[in-house]
């Protein structure tokens, strides 16, 4: 591959590398201000930083690692305390977005609610009383600051650290992008600072993120390394039932999308498609306008996914009755002047660059 222009996506991947090439496979491991913010703002800030710490480069970026090290312990801290509260209730709930298998950290917790209403009210309620600071609250989802961070905690999530999103249901834009009972079916619980934690089966966590980020419209290195990290997993038993998972949840259109552009990186650093994700490009054929998007946009993550594999997706997931519900109840909401505009703003968003996940 030629690049006239430099090309801060494909110099960070290549120090990442790929969790389905060989690891005698060593790239050169450069430690940059720059490259460090890209990843950051790609959610693999943490990953990079470790990747400098164990190759011995980890330098003028000690205090970046240090910083980020204390934001994931502290964030994990968090989790384990609301899941406790959580826990303590007898409430049904489990834990997405929020967990990764490789160094990362998220802005918060998040847990999806699986009881009734009275009880989603009992929830928010008893949080408030145990000293969470109720920064945003609604009939569907609530932002809450862990008392540790009372003083700093905002409604931007500034910081990290210390946010709850607590909701009852996973959605973008108002549209709720998976059947959260079907997720419900492959909880896997983990303990964490002793704390029974509900966190979903690794294919299924993998669907729900790669969904997530297909409906806000953006494939990023996250995205691309988890993906990877999850196929390295699998025998061709476990390739056959993540394609089903996703049949399923009526959402194969947006893996294909992600296996198209993640196709398209490993020919341009690697040198080709490794065996597992050949396999599975044979069971879900890659977008190939997907990948020529890809190439046309300099093969820059984030990358913007063409707004026709968006509409497919979407038009796609109205097989799933509370996916079709969703669009009929928003379809209403959007009569009020107010509700549409801002669908419209939050569309406009995800179509510019604005939506990238800030150093902060």
């Amino acid at each position: 591959m030629t690049v006239n222009a430099r090309n801060l996506s494909y110099e960070v991947l290549r120090i990442l590398g790929s969790p389905l090439i060989s690891k005698n496979v060593k790239n050169e491991v450069i430690e940059s201000k720059e490259l460090f913010e890209h990843a950051y703002e790609n959610r693999v800030g943490l990953l990079y930083l470790d990747i400098l710490r164990r190759e011995g480069k980890l330098h003028i970026l000690t205090e970046e690692y240090k910083n980020l090290r204390d934001r994931q312990i502290q964030t994990r801290i968090t989790l384990a305390r609301a899941c406790e509260l959580v826990n303590d209730l007898h409430v049904p709930y489990f834990v997405t977005m929020t967990e990764r298998p490789f160094p990362y950290i998220s802005n918060d917790v998040e847990l999806v609610h699986l009881g009734d209403k009275n009880q989603y009210g009992t929830v928010i309620e008893t949080f408030r009383k145990k000293g969470y600071v109720l920064l945003s609250t609604g009939p569907d989802a609530s932002l809450l600051g862990d008392p540790r961070g009372r003083d700093v905690v905002m409604r931007d999530k500034s910081g990290g650290r210390y946010y709850v999103d607590y909701s009852t249901s996973l959605s973008v834009d108002y549209f709720q992008f998976i059947d959260k009972y079907k997720m419900a079916k492959l909880v896997k619980p983990i303990l964490i600072e002793d704390v029974s934690i509900p966190l979903l089966d690794v294919k299924m966590e993998l669907a729900s993120a790669i969904i997530h980020s297909v409906m806000e419209q953006r494939i990023g290195m996250e995205i691309y390394y988890y993906t990877c990290w999850v196929i390295s997993k699998l025998d061709e038993h476990g390739l056959k039932d993540l394609k089903q998972l996703f049949r399923k949840q009526h959402a194969t259109t947006a893996l294909r999308i992600v296996l198209s552009i993640i196709t398209q990186i490993h020919e341009d650093l690697f040198g080709g498609t490794p065996t597992k994700l050949r396999y599975l490009n044979n069971l879900l054929p890659p977008i190939k306008s997907e990948a020529d998007y890809f190439i046309s946009l300099g093969r820059k993550l984030h990358h913007r996914i063409l707004l026709s594999s968006f509409l497919l997706t979407l038009v796609l997931k109205q097989l799933e009755w509370n996916a079709f519900k969703s669009s009929i109840v928003q379809a209403c909401h959007m009569a009020k002047p107010t509700f549409f505009k801002d669908v419209i703003l939050q569309l406009k968003r995800r179509r510019s660059d604005e939506d990238v996940y800030k150093l902060m």
